[in-house]
């Protein structure tokens, strides 16, 4: 009997709160927390234009309602694999640095990439992480919309396995910009050097007291490589000639970053 009334109850509440934003909002909750706050969904997602933008429906708009009023649940009861898809259109290369520049600044430091796959659609990157709590779908859009990235479509496929699909085709790195006649001291790195410029046709190192081994690339707006620079011995300055279109300058050390631990002095001209 109790389980009829739940049955009806389920079925009930479906077609009360049937429409395009409600069925999006179900995606997202599982039946259990549904039912449960029933009452409380219905008063947040009374007015569906403000989770309406232009014709499609606000997934950011609809996860941030559900996370701040306590329905959507983003930790778990014990870590265990949470399966991550990415997907979009692009260079690979610059999609992938993108996405894991965002993975590191929310903390992502170790996954597993279970599959990466090409087709004519675009890039697919599925990685895999342990841990007690889900990748925040707000936090992620913030750090991505930094990058000039959107995030297109939002799939809740299970709790712990969810599929993003991105779209780069404004996106930008977000690193050190440099501009022609300002100097930069660059502090102890914890990862690889990253600069953007915009102008300029040499730039000039220093190194503070190192045992730098150089190990320079720029690339292309879309992180192609236009030319490496290394040398295998010890350098204090060094002064480069920036290759014609570049936009993206990489610098680390060949051997170990413990190596730049002093940081680096940089200079456009």
């Amino acid at each position: 009997m109790l389980f009829r009334f739940v049955l009806l109850t389920y079925f009930s509440s479906t077609l009360l709160l049937s429409s395009v934003v409600m069925d999006r909002v179900q995606e997202f909750v599982d039946r259990d927390s549904f039912l449960q706050h029933y009452s409380l969904i219905n008063k947040l997602f009374a007015n569906e234009d403000r989770f309406i933008n232009g014709d499609r429906v606000d997934q950011i708009a609809i996860i941030e309602r559900l996370k701040t009023s306590g329905i959507l649940k983003l930790y778990l009861d014990q870590p265990q694999p949470i399966e991550i898809t990415f997907s979009g259109g692009g260079e690979p290369i610059f999609f992938m640095k993108l996405l894991s520049d965002s993975l590191q600044e929310l903390g992502y430091f170790h996954y597993k990439v279970l599959e990466t796959s090409l087709n004519s659609d675009g890039l697919s990157w599925k990685i895999e992480f342990v841990s007690d709590y889900l990748l925040d779908p707000i936090l992620l859009y913030e750090s991505l919309s930094r990058k000039g990235c959107q995030i297109v479509d939002i799939e809740r496929i299970s709790l712990v396995r969810w599929s993003y699909k991105v779209d780069i085709g404004e996106a930008y790195l977000n690193v050190q910009p440099l501009t022609v006649g300002e100097k930069v001291k660059l502090k102890t790195p914890v990862f690889d050097y990253w600069f953007q410029v915009d102008g300029g046709k040499v730039i000039e190192f220093i190194s503070i007291a190192n045992n730098w081994h150089p190990y320079i690339t720029f690339y292309d707006s879309r992180l192609n490589i236009i030319n490496i620079f290394k040398k295998d011995y010890k350098r204090m300055k060094l002064r480069l000639k920036i290759p014609n279109g570049a936009k993206y300058i990489k610098v680390t050390d060949i051997y170990l970053l413990n190596n730049i631990k002093n940081g680096l002095r940089v200079s456009l001209e």
